[in-house]
């Protein structure tokens, strides 16, 4: 079954935030089955003992030289039970809702490092992982985005042909998995991707790779079982350069000085000057001649 239109992402993605997020509407069931349907020409197998990264924000505390006078409370890199998530305290991830845990990993160590998002002068717990077994995973980085409609004229919108919504359909979806997303948009924003993600794990395949908006040419890694990667050591490192970069989103707007409108009485009170003079002052100061800030001052001394 083919996408029924170039659009058919953002129509999904409005229906499952906006209207129906549970019991689907008909062209949301429609759209999830062709996902299903065309992820099989996008899957890429990763071998076993493939390297792979994962980080957390934080550290532990451990003695350094216990026992001796001068042992003193250091920063650790987490232990092997903290880097991995637990179930019940999964939150909601870009993959995975509320309450079930997948792994999350990156194909490099700056990049495992940057999904975080730390802040200057951050520890950073970051562990080096190998895969089990041979991993098929469904990948999101290939089709490149495109906007869902190929050109505009006065008529309307020109759609691109039915043979391309394939492609652009895919390059949203990968989009959407790569769009940063603020903690506090978190579980709102990640429903679409949690979705086509529990449909892609219908599929029987291991795992979504995606791309890092983080770092160019970054790759992340979603597994569905936990099990699937084995921590072979952790390090701590600390974030010693956070660099941004900024473009403008939009022009400028310019504030224009307020003019009086014509024939209007100007109801301001009117100005005075100030008549009081302070304290009197002593007969030596008023005598000495010599004056500042307004005040006569004595300088014999």
């Amino acid at each position: 079954m083919p996408f029924q239109s170039s659009d058919a992402f953002r129509r999904f993605q409005a229906s499952v935030l906006r209207r129906q997020r549970f019991v689907h509407e008909e062209h949301v069931r429609a759209f999830l089955e062709t996902v299903k349907e065309t992820s099989a020409s996008r899957i890429q197998v990763m071998q076993k003992d493939y390297p792979l990264w994962r980080a957390q924000l934080g550290y532990e505390l451990e003695w350094d030289h216990p026992g001796a006078p001068y042992a003193e409370e250091v920063p650790a890199a987490y232990g092997p039970k903290r880097m991995k998530p637990t179930p019940s305290y999964a939150k909601d991830g870009r993959i995975n809702p509320h309450g079930i845990a997948y792994l999350y990993l990156a194909t490099d160590r700056d990049t495992a490092c940057a999904e975080v998002r730390p802040w200057l002068g951050a520890y950073i717990s970051v562990g080096f992982f190998s895969t089990n077994r041979e991993i098929r995973l469904v990948d999101c980085t290939s089709d490149q985005r495109r906007f869902p409609f190929r050109a505009f004229t006065t008529s309307g919108a020109i759609p691109w042909p039915p043979e391309e919504y394939e492609g652009v359909v895919w390059g949203e979806i990968g989009a959407a998995m790569t769009l940063p997303i603020a903690p506090v948009d978190s579980r709102l924003g990640y429903i679409p991707t949690q979705i086509i993600a529990e449909a892609i794990l219908e599929t029987g395949v291991d795992g979504i790779a995606y791309k890092s908006q983080l770092v160019d040419e970054g790759v992340n890694i979603a597994l569905f079982n936990l099990e699937d990667a084995t921590l072979h050591s952790c390090q701590l490192m600390e974030a010693a350069q956070v660099r941004f970069k900024f473009d403008e989103s939009d022009n400028p707007y310019y504030v224009r000085a307020k003019k009086d409108p014509p024939n209007t009485r100007d109801l301001s009170p009117p100005a005075h000057e100030s008549t009081f003079e302070g304290p009197e002052k002593p007969a030596e100061e008023k005598a000495s001649g010599i004056v500042t800030d307004g005040r006569a001052q004595d300088l014999g001394e």
